[in-house]
């Protein structure tokens, strides 16, 4: 794999695990979870990155794509967050993105029962 495709990668890998998290605390609506995933986004990406753009980030491909790359105990929290931000972003007309349906649903729920067994 080239330098550069790593580095893609890499960068994908970080935009991943800063976004979750504002995503997953929108979620569960705690402020104070927000506004410390939302500082620890804006030190690492710039101030340019709010709650809407994690979002829309975290529903697109690139998001989907770097789950493998995160350790099995993490990936359920990404795909959530990847789900749920499809969702908001289905439901606001952020672009072309469909909410989950049922077999994201299914991928969810088996990707869970494998991470409880493993």
């Amino acid at each position: 794999m080239s330098p550069k495709k790593l580095l893609d990668l890499e960068i994908l890998f970080r935009k991943t695990q800063l976004c979750a998290p504002v995503v997953l605390a929108e979620m569960s609506g705690d402020h104070s979870q927000i506004k410390e995933s939302m500082a620890a986004l804006t030190s690492a990406l710039g101030s340019n990155w709010s709650v809407k753009n994690a979002q829309q980030f975290m529903s697109g491909k690139d998001a989907k794509s770097s789950l493998e790359s995160f350790p099995i105990a993490e990936r359920v929290a990404i795909l959530t967050a990847h789900h749920e931000a499809r969702r908001i972003s289905s439901k606001q007309g952020l672009g072309a993105v469909t909410a989950p349906d049922g077999i994201d649903e299914a991928e969810l729920q088996a990707l869970k029962w494998y991470c409880a067994t493993a």
